[in-house]
């Protein structure tokens, strides 16, 4: 749903102005996306080129006061789900358990099995050599800067340069860029929007969508888009060089709609109608509240049950 939708659903439970539900609309898609944890990313830690490698002041070799075992944490982190180095998996320790020389208080040079979050920095329990590499897999945080979005790619017409996108949007989209196979291009025109049912609900049958992608029991939405420019190369409309199933990035999506999965969106109405009314009709408020809070509450249990599952698979 867009924005306008969500506001016109607000609209049916308050009086609000719209201007401010939808600034609540966009708070309450950060709220659900941070609490619900749902989306992964992946940091590469390099360590730096200096005289020392990590640590504030890497480049002081004078003295041993000097920790060097230590980095700042990515913007947006919340939390950590693995460390790897060099290929190896970090077992994660509390800061106390790193050792630390008798003579210098240091924590002394070598390759890290383990390490720990403190506050803003992650700390390993060896200083790593210059150049090596760790990889942190983490839950990131949406923020008010999050713009983007990535759509699928469900067909491409490389005479009439025209591109169907995985999307319940239609003209909305309309002179947003998207960043496609390395090049950023303009989706000048809307043209048309098709629902492809694939098969019935429930039913094992499996259906064909553009040109041979094979789906499972789903309606798939599309809505094709003229690009102001070609995909280059030897890609076609058929066949092998299809790009169909290829991803791409929308810019500037979220002004148009929620960036986070379809089913959370009518959540946010609840967030929105509590807050627009905290003042004028506590009773309004306490009663959408309460909903907001029951339904994240849900949310967090679908959650937990899933990685109880996945854990339990784990240790079978």
């Amino acid at each position: 749903m867009t924005w306008d939708k969500l506001v016109d659903r607000c609209l049916l439970f308050t009086d609000a102005p719209g201007g401010l539900l939808k600034e609540l609309l966009k708070e309450a898609e950060i709220e659900i996306s941070n609490k619900l944890e749902l989306y992964d990313a992946l940091y590469t830690i390099i360590v730096p080129n200096t005289i020392s490698g990590l640590g504030i002041v890497s480049n002081e070799t004078s003295l041993d006061k000097y920790d060097r075992n230590y980095a700042v944490l990515p913007q947006g982190y919340i939390r950590d789900v693995s460390v790897m180095h060099q290929g190896a998996k970090l077992r994660k320790i509390s800061e106390e358990e790193i050792y630390r020389s008798s003579n210098t208080n240091k924590v002394d040079g070598g390759t890290p099995t383990a390490y720990a979050i403190s506050g803003d920095f992650i700390i390993f329990n060896r200083a790593p050599s210059s150049a090596d590499r760790f990889l942190l897999h983490y839950k990131a945080s949406l923020t008010e800067r999050t713009n983007d979005k990535v759509l699928g790619v469900l067909g491409y017409n490389s005479v009439a340069t025209k591109i169907d996108l995985a999307t319940e949007l239609t003209s909305e989209l309309e002179n947003k860029n998207i960043l496609w196979e390395s090049l950023e291009r303009t989706l000048t025109g809307y043209n048309s929007a098709d629902s492809v049912l694939s098969s019935v609900p429930g039913a094992p049958d499996k259906g064909y969508i553009n040109n041979g992608i094979v789906s499972g029991n789903l309606i798939q939405y599309k809505s094709n888009y003229t690009l102001n420019s070609a995909l280059t190369g030897s890609v076609s409309t058929n066949g092998t060089k299809a790009p169909n199933g290829s991803m791409c990035v929308v810019k500037d999506y979220r002004s148009i709609a929620p960036v986070i999965p379809n089913r959370f969106h009518t959540s946010l109405c609840d967030y929105a109608v509590a807050l627009a009314n905290a003042k004028s009709s506590p009773e309004l408020y306490n009663n959408y509240w309460t909903k907001w809070t029951l339904n994240m509450e849900n949310y967090m249990n679908q959650s937990l049950d899933r990685d109880l599952i996945h854990s339990i698979k784990e240790e079978i």
